[in-house]
């Protein structure tokens, strides 16, 4: 059992987002913006998406986890490190250059346009209808449940061997904070988790597509 419910979480997000505000429109229209620069194919240069992804995932990190957070539940802190160093997995990639994210059609792209769609729309419209306030929307960008959506919806859309690394920390959390939802019967509970299995599948059948056209040639 959690130490809180769904009414202190909705709370607790309210406080945040009026906290930071704009940050949180901020942080989704950065979103917004990355996912038109893949459609587009102008993030080959390796930098931007993963630069970016870096700043997110140390915001949520420690501006939600340990500051915020960390005022109801004790793991928070925990939470924060772990997402501190997805950001510098992320961080690293943007130097490297190893990882490019360009949209590829077929059902690999067609399920990362839904990712994305729900992390960006769906979910805030999910928070919207079962707290009735606007406060407590959690957007991608600011908040971790969200972000996990919108980052494992552009990691499907990745190239390069660095790709499965930075999916794992994602994939994980996205199947955690799919059972704390589900504890606190909050209706995306079921979708973040299904979120994780179908990144695992495509990606791993991605994978095994990519090992046969190697050996092909």
């Amino acid at each position: 059992m959690l130490p809180f419910t769904e009414e202190v979480f909705f709370s607790l997000i309210a406080s945040y987002n009026t906290a930071i505000w704009p940050l949180p429109a901020v942080g989704w229209l950065l979103c917004v913006a990355a996912v038109v620069l893949t459609l587009r194919g102008d993030a080959g240069d390796g930098r931007s998406i993963p630069g970016l992804l870096a700043g997110l995932w140390g915001w949520v990190g420690l501006g939600f986890h340990y500051h915020h957070f960390s005022t109801i539940f004790f793991a928070a802190p925990l939470f924060a490190v772990v997402f501190v160093v997805q950001a510098l997995l992320f961080a690293w990639a943007a130097q490297s250059r190893r990882v490019t994210f360009r949209f590829r059609s077929g059902p690999v792209g067609g399920a990362a346009l839904g990712l994305l769609a729900f992390a960006l729309v769906g979910w805030p419209a999910l928070d919207w209808f079962a707290s009735g306030d606007w406060r407590s929307v959690r957007l991608a960008g600011t908040t971790p449940g969200a972000t996990t959506a919108f980052t494992l919806g552009l990691l499907l859309l990745a190239e390069g061997r660095l790709a499965p690394m930075l999916a794992v920390i994602p994939l994980i959390w996205a199947v955690v904070a799919g059972a704390g939802a589900w504890v606190l019967g909050m209706p995306e509970a079921i979708s973040l988790s299904f979120a994780a299995v179908g990144t695992i599948v495509l990606m791993l059948r991605q994978r095994c597509r990519i090992l046969s056209e190697a050996d092909g040639d």
